[in-house]
């Protein structure tokens, strides 16, 4: 009988040991997998962003016919990069997620730069006009949109490649879909304002808001922020970058993780802003409503997993907008 104890002994020993050599051999394993996965993500990275900045480089060699195809080959290059990104970021670290994603929001910056320098812009055309009783607006294509009640609103026309608004004061301004969709949109230096975009763009830029609310149908990439303060902003993306915004509500659809940093008093909630046609739109932008990460939120001032940043937070269901007026 004691040699049977004895037995039994040495082979859960030997079993605990092999045990602990299988989960040895795993972890080498994973490690060399994660280290070839992020040999590959910065080789490919840096062979598509040189390719990119090459192709800049010779755009004022092209002919003003060609300019226009070119630029938008460079920003669908752009995208993506930021899907590759994307889809890298659970084995990158948070500097490189964080130094990958200036690298490509540099390049869309650049080509817009060079876009704007090469094509001169076509003047926006505004008309502006108040809600008639019972009239019903309706986009380009015909597509019903909400209604403003008894006030007056700015209506941006299709007319250029690039859309958005600049110093604007205590108005309500409407981007339709029929302007919006598949174009990169800035929104910077604004006060007090109320803007709503329809569609699906390609990214948006918001810089420099204060006590404003933003509402946006879902958008096909990335939505960068950056020096916002006292804002609601609605928003739907694949990717969300927030920086240097201070007392916020963002309630958002994001696929990814949002990233913010160098930011205070976040507060986070879904997106749930519903408008004609927005159902319509998350497929046409390819997101999935069912599948949001707007409680997982990356602060790259706080590094610490135990405990949860003093920068952002959840908003309770007591101050939480459940319905907007459309």
């Amino acid at each position: 009988m004691a040699d049977e104890s004895k037995f039994e002994a040495i082979r859960m020993r030997m079993e605990e040991r092999r045990a602990n050599i299988e989960r040895k051999r795993e972890v080498r394993l994973q490690m060399r997998d994660n280290q070839e996965a992020i040999q590959f993500f910065n080789e490919n990275f840096a062979q598509e962003k040189a390719d990119i900045e090459r192709r800049l480089g010779q755009s004022d060699k092209l002919s003003r016919s060609e300019l226009s195809h070119h630029f938008d080959q460079l920003t669908l290059a752009c995208h993506r990069l930021q899907k590759f990104l994307a889809d890298s970021i659970d084995f990158l670290s948070s500097f490189d997620v964080r130094k990958a994603q200036e690298d490509v929001s540099m390049l869309l910056l650049s080509i817009n730069q060079q876009r704007t320098i090469l094509i001169p812009k076509k003047k926006f055309t505004f008309t502006t006009r108040r809600k008639e009783a019972a009239k019903d607006v309706t986009d380009q294509s015909g597509s019903e949109e909400p209604q403003e009640d008894n006030r007056q609103k700015t209506m941006l026309s299709a007319s250029s490649s690039h859309q958005g608004f600049t110093n604007r004061q205590n108005e309500h301004l409407d981007l339709q879909a029929s302007a919006a969709s598949g174009q990169d949109i800035l929104l910077s230096d604004l006060e007090g304002c109320t803007v709503r975009i329809y569609g699906t763009p390609s990214t948006i830029h918001i810089d420099q808001l204060t006590d404003c609310r933003i509402f946006c149908g879902p958008v096909q990439t990335s939505i960068f922020i950056d020096r916002c303060q006292n804002c609601t902003l609605v928003l739907a993306c694949q990717q969300l970058r927030v920086h240097r915004t201070h007392r916020c509500h963002l309630y958002i659809y994001v696929s990814s993780k949002a990233i913010i940093e160098d930011c205070s008093a976040i507060g986070f909630a879904c997106y749930n802003w519903v408008y004609d046609s927005v159902a319509e739109h998350f497929k046409t932008a390819g997101l999935d409503p069912s599948l949001n990460n707007w409680r997982e939120v990356n602060d790259f001032n706080w590094l610490n997993d135990v405990e949860h940043s003093p920068n952002w937070y959840v908003i309770s269901d007591e101050e939480r907008i459940l319905h907007w007026d459309n």
